[in-house]
């Protein structure tokens, strides 16, 4: 009987690689195959779903299209309606906002930052609309910091939506979910399929991992995802790319002056290529640099508004570690109240300065 032989695929090109790192890559090639067919069996048996239960045609508000053209009118739309085609399924994803979630959840913020990335992809094949039991008008308002251009944005704290669909309680306390719905020839609505963050006693936040790219991305790095954790502060606007800096130490982060300084000088690890929107300055390998790692503002440099986001790395490093042992809800509900208490005792108050800090080293952040 002939042994069956597996080909060995190297994924470079590298001299350098030895026979057992080149050995146990071909072992994890093996495992990264059957980990994808085992996903598509289980893509199988969802597919296979029989049909679900027939769910009533609730009636949600909505804003205007754009997020520019402000918060009025506001109209009532039904579920039926955001479906466009007869043959197309509709993703809902029920975002932790309203009602005894007084704060929008820094978790969902980040899986719909990357949904808006795609939804015009998405497009293509299904629907998509984000779901909040907050007001349309502080919904949109989290909406607009975040450049949530391109989703439906339906407030539904007047219905029983989250509710039958599991992502709120009686009392309003919220969760995030994702709900698929179909509609029949017949227009008859149902629900297909749902997913919630908890999938059983010992696993609690990893039902939604497959949606949002940010743990792939992490679980391919010799790190890993660890223990981290999204943090509101960190955020994305249309213009510019805010590219995570990861703190070494924070002894010399209360020195921050309102300006970027060399990696060296606040001990700051910089990584991957930055790019700000006009008018935020950095420290760049041309730049005039005094002793200290402080770039020398030029004259026509005074008036920009000084790059705000270092102080909210070293907020977020905070946030992770307080929230490795944290509840998903009060994670989301401590978030901004852990970041205001741990800004004022890193920078002495809210300006990042202390008495104790030299006046010839620091300025305050520009508001």
């Amino acid at each position: 009987m002939a042994t069956m032989t597996v080909e060995r695929r190297r994924q470079t090109n590298l001299r350098g690689e030895s026979a057992d790192y080149v050995a146990k890559r071909d072992e994890l090639r093996l495992a990264e195959i059957e980990l994808m067919r085992h996903s598509e069996r289980v893509a199988e048996l969802r597919r296979r779903l029989p049909k679900g239960a027939v769910i009533e045609d609730y009636v949600f508000e909505e804003g205007p299209a754009a997020l520019s053209d402000g918060d009025e009118p506001v109209r009532r739309v039904r579920l039926s309606e955001l479906f466009t085609a007869p043959d197309r399924s509709l993703v809902v994803y029920h975002f932790m906002y309203g009602k005894k979630q007084t704060k929008p959840c820094p978790m969902c913020t980040m899986f719909i930052d990357g949904w808006n990335g795609v939804a015009h992809h998405l497009a293509r094949n299904v629907d998509v609309a984000i779901v909040a039991a907050a007001d349309p008008i502080a919904l949109r308002a989290h909406a607009r910091s975040r450049g949530w251009e391109r989703l439906r944005l339906l407030s539904c704290g007047t219905n029983t939506f989250k509710y039958d669909l599991g992502s709120e309680d009686p009392e309003g306390h919220q969760d995030s979910t994702v709900s698929v719905f179909t509609r029949d020839s017949d227009g008859t609505l149902r629900h297909f399929y749902s997913a919630h963050p908890s999938m059983a006693e010992d696993i609690r936040e990893r039902g939604l991992d497959l949606l949002s790219p940010v743990y792939n991305v992490l679980d391919i790095t010799p790190r890993g995802r660890g223990n981290w954790y999204a943090g509101a502060r960190l955020w994305h606007k249309r213009g510019y790319c805010t590219t995570l800096i990861r703190p070494r130490t924070l002894k010399n982060h209360q020195r921050y002056n309102g300006s970027w300084r060399q990696a060296h000088s606040v001990d700051l690890e910089l990584q991957g290529p930055m790019r700000f929107r006009k008018g935020l300055g950095r420290t760049s390998p041309g730049d005039n640099v005094d002793g200290d790692g402080h770039r020398r503002q030029r004259a026509d440099r005074e008036q920009r508004p000084a790059n705000r986001l270092a102080p909210f790395a070293i907020e977020e490093a905070r946030q992770q570690e307080a929230y490795a042992g944290a509840s998903h809800a009060a994670r989301c509900c401590d978030e901004r109240e852990l970041g205001k208490r741990y800004v004022d005792s890193a920078h002495g108050s809210a300006h990042g300065n202390s008495s104790k800090d030299d006046p010839k080293k620091i300025r305050p952040l520009r508001r």
